[in-house]
């Protein structure tokens, strides 16, 4: 099931280029990532990728159990 692979395979890719969580990744540093591959960019377009990376591993700031 493919669905099962994308967010570990995410999460390989953010640990391999030591992206931050919270960190933005842009057109520039997709392009970096993309040099050093990941089976993702067979399946998904580069678009894809960055909104996947921006958002699925995306954390954010609670404040008395509300988001910020």
């Amino acid at each position: 099931n493919n669905s099962t692979e994308v967010y570990p395979r995410l999460m390989e890719i953010r640990y391999e280029n030591n992206i931050k969580p919270g960190e933005i990744i842009d057109d520039t540093k997709l392009k970096k990532i993309k040099k050093k591959g990941s089976r993702l960019f067979e399946i998904y377009d580069d678009e894809q990728i960055k909104t996947m990376l921006n958002t699925l591993a995306s954390t954010t700031k609670k404040k008395n159990n509300k988001k910020e």
